[in-house]
């Protein structure tokens, strides 16, 4: 055999392993980006909580009126409906039972002097109200913040004010029909947080000051014991989950969002923070490998606050796997969260032009997000007529300057575009350049005088996430 029909028979077994090689690559992108998605769709008066049902999602929103939004596991809207409107009613979260949904939260008093009554509304599986209760102590403000279905009926968690800015956690179990059976106030904590159906009673999350209270009740609300948790920040909410291998606490403060992680008997496994610029969770999961978090960030956003999705390890919680965020120039946020296939569902708000709001329903995959940063001009440096000169004690620029970013992809994650804004005074929703492919590059070449923030936002995937980076500059352009 010659040395050409070698040649040959070597090329030839090669190319089918090159091509499939090739196809596994353009497969395995196709399979991260192919599967989401992100719509938006008309959303009343701000989201408040959400529930999954057997065909889709139902959503609740509102204030001072209320509305529920049926939509379909795509974010098609089904049906869409005021069930309560002009009454002052606030509307905090809702869940599923047989033969409809029913609703928590609180209601003004009418008449009396803008004091609360706890609320709670059930209504059949179109959203027409069934019945509808509020309970109080007259001349008492009290809130209601969660409901969940209890062993014969339905447990409310909030708060009753025993003083302006003072509270109590307050806890009231109703029948199937609504009919008040007893309510409870604890000294742990002032304020109402959530609430998990157990083996032999509830366990009960509340909150005050710089502490985290977990207290456990039996069928009757008698308080069986409670715990207290610190971190070393002022608390602002407490929600609880089943995992496991035993309750995961999640929420946020100042500074930061946590979660603690606590055994049957309420004994603190871990805790950890996660810090930033404002990160909060507004609601808390649990993946195969992981605990997630949802809500909303500053931290490397394009504009105001971004939907934000944490996943942590679950072994100590003290490592970040990965972090995403999705929205625009506004101000967005997600309130609720689900875990469906190793797939992420958000369903929250975005507010896609000054001051209108959507709702944005976001299914997102499981990989590690890419991420960008400013190289050019660099930190501290003097730039003059697009020459880096020298090190200098600010970011300087004289003349036109050419920015630069550079692009890191571990996932190999579908890159849309790279966006640039420009703030100065104003605020603009629009980017001054849009590039939708390599070189990621341009030069600023225009009047502009005085201190700017030149942001770059990185667009990626099926879903819309983004990553951006920033930096502050004086740019002087000389005419």
């Amino acid at each position: 055999m010659n040395g050409k029909t070698m040649k040959k028979i070597l090329i030839a077994s090669i190319i089918p392993f090159l091509l499939l090689f090739s196809f596994n690559i353009q497969s395995d992108t196709k399979k991260l980006n192919g599967d989401e998605w992100k719509v938006n769709f008309n959303l009343p008066k701000g989201m408040r909580d959400a529930v999954k049902t057997e065909d889709g999602y139902v959503i609740l929103s509102g204030w001072p009126d209320i509305w529920l939004t049926k939509i379909d596991e795509h974010g098609n809207i089904i049906w869409q409906k005021c069930i309560s409107s002009g009454n002052m009613e606030s509307p905090k979260s809702i869940i599923e039972v047989d033969d409809g949904y029913v609703i928590g939260g609180h209601a003004e008093r009418v008449n009396n002097r803008g004091e609360n009554d706890v609320l709670l509304i059930k209504t059949d599986k179109s959203g027409e109200i069934i019945w509808k209760k509020t309970y109080g102590i007259k001349k008492v403000v009290e809130f209601g913040t969660r409901v969940i279905k209890a062993t014969d009926g339905f447990l409310i968690v909030g708060e009753r004010m025993k003083a302006p800015g003072e509270g109590m956690p307050l806890v009231i179990k109703t029948d199937e029909n609504g009919n008040e059976i007893w309510d409870r106030t604890y000294t742990e904590g002032e304020w109402g947080g959530d609430a998990i159906k157990i083996e032999d009673g509830y366990f009960v999350t509340t909150y005050g000051g710089w502490n985290i209270y977990l207290i456990k009740i039996d069928e009757n609300g008698n308080e069986i014991w409670h715990k207290t948790y610190t971190r070393g920040a002022f608390e602002g909410s407490a929600k609880i989950i089943k995992v496991e291998d035993g309750y995961l606490i999640g929420g946020w403060g100042d500074p930061g969002s946590y979660f603690l992680k606590v055994d049957n008997e309420g004994n603190k496994i871990w805790y950890c923070n996660y810090l930033g610029r404002d990160p909060t969770f507004l609601d808390i999961a649990e993946a195969n490998d992981g605990y997630i978090g949802a809500g909303y960030t500053y931290t490397k956003t394009v504009g105001s606050s971004d939907i934000w999705l944490l996943k942590v390890n679950k072994s100590r919680g003290d490592k970040v796997i990965w972090m995403k965020n999705f929205g625009g120039r506004g101000g967005d946020g997600a309130g609720k969260i689900f875990v469906e296939n190793n797939n992420y569902i958000l369903i929250g708000d975005e507010e896609t032009e000054k001051d209108v709001f959507e709702g944005v329903m976001i299914k997102c995959a499981d990989y590690l997000p890419p991420e960008i940063n400013i190289t050019r001009p660099r930190e501290n440096y003097l730039y003059i007529f697009d020459r880096e000169i020298m090190p200098y004690d600010k970011t300087l620029v004289i003349g036109k300057i050419t920015i630069m970013v550079d692009i890191y992809n571990p996932s190999g994650a579908e890159i849309k575009r790279v966006e640039f804004y420009i703030d100065k005074r104003n605020y603009t929703y629009e980017p001054v350049k849009v590039l939708y492919s390599p070189p990621y590059q341009w030069t600023i070449d225009y009047p502009i005088v005085g201190w700017i923030t030149l942001t770059a936002g990185l667009y990626y995937g099926g879903c819309e996430g983004v990553v951006a980076d920033k930096v502050e500059m004086r740019i002087i352009k000389l005419m």
